[in-house]
């Protein structure tokens, strides 16, 4: 059996070790800055949003009106998991994640794409509460704008 020498690092004498390469750190961002005015303005409108729209679900819950007529304990599911959800994304939003604003920023505007293809159950659910529609409607057009400010996604993208 054959030896390896002390003078060479073990790797070097195994044909099956991987190849060498040179990997640079990634460079961390520590000085980001303050947070914009427009960003602390967005997630306080986000968190508004959130908690209105948490709120008017607990009063659907207690009347007993879940979406698209679910039983109860499915219906609370359902409500829970969205809310957890939202809250999750409004968090991470509100940490300065550059991709949750990006998500966000799509989501949005496929929201309002498949507003307009489903026009009659808009307006339907409107009906219901036109309030709430034009409250989260007006919230989430005005919060589009303020994370495509150029101060804002710079922000962003140094977090």
């Amino acid at each position: 059996m054959v030896q390896p020498s002390t003078d060479q690092p073990m790797d070097t004498l195994n044909p099956y070790s991987p190849p060498k390469s040179s990997v640079a750190e990634a460079e961390i961002r520590t000085n980001v800055g303050e947070k914009p005015r427009s960003a602390k303005i967005a997630t306080v409108l986000l968190w508004t949003a959130y908690g209105v729209g948490a709120l008017y679900k607990l009063f659907k819950m207690f009347q007993g009106e879940f979406p698209y007529g679910l039983p109860v304990q499915t219906g609370i599911l359902a409500y829970a998991a969205a809310e957890l959800v939202s809250f999750w994304f409004t968090w991470k939003l509100t940490s300065g994640r550059n991709w949750a604003r990006i998500v966000w920023i799509v989501f949005f505007l496929l929201g309002m794409v498949g507003t307009a293809f489903a026009w009659q159950a808009v307006v339907t659910a409107v009906k219901a509460n036109p309030w709430l529609f034009a409250e989260q409607t007006t919230i989430g057009v005005v919060v589009l704008v303020l994370l495509l400010m150029p101060s804002t996604a710079r922000w962003y993208k140094g977090t």
